[in-house]
């Protein structure tokens, strides 16, 4: 099993305030294309609870409908220096290695002691390791019946269950 980096409070300061001014930059960017995306989970949490960060947050997530995300890998190289972001796909992270099924955009300029690969280390990419992401989660279509949105989650739960395994370690305390 890996360390996990302890987040002192001002750490953990330091790193949200790092996330904020990506996020800018990311908002920056999808409003100059016209492109819409949502704060989702601790960050949409943070934002109407704390005006903020969730004190002990350490992530941001977004989510896009497939269509915007598209436009932003297509204009990425545009807008963006080459090797100040990265993304990387939830297939990518080498090795056959498994952390989540979702896109992250990595900011490659400064290495900061976070906790986000900790589950892939040793197995998976290093170059990312200690680089800070955004989380981007893809609105595909969902289905409007009842039932078989129920069967979809649950067929997404399994899958999920079973690339669990594919981690460098699982602590199921975390769960």
């Amino acid at each position: 099993m890996t360390e996990k980096v302890e987040l002192t409070p001002e750490l953990l300061r330091e790193l949200q305030l790092k996330q904020l001014d990506m996020l800018v930059y990311f908002r920056d960017f999808c409003e100059k294309n016209n492109l819409t995306f949502y704060l989702i989970g601790g960050a949409l949490i943070g934002a109407l609870r704390n005006g903020g960060f969730v004190p002990w947050d350490d992530d941001v997530d977004v989510a896009m409908t497939r269509a915007d995300f598209d436009k932003v890998k297509k204009h990425f190289k545009e807008e963006w220096s080459e090797g100040d972001f990265v993304f990387v796909d939830y297939n990518e992270l080498g090795k056959g290695v498994f952390l989540d099924f979702m896109t992250r955009l990595v900011y490659m300029g400064e290495e900061l002691p976070v906790n986000v690969f900790r589950k892939i280390r040793g197995k998976g990419r290093t170059d990312i390791d200690n680089h800070m992401p955004i989380d981007i989660y893809i609105l595909d279509n969902a289905p409007d019946d009842e039932k078989k949105h129920k069967r979809l989650t649950m067929f997404i739960q399994g899958l999920y269950g079973l690339a669990m395994g594919h981690r460098a370690y699982v602590n199921y305390d975390e769960y």
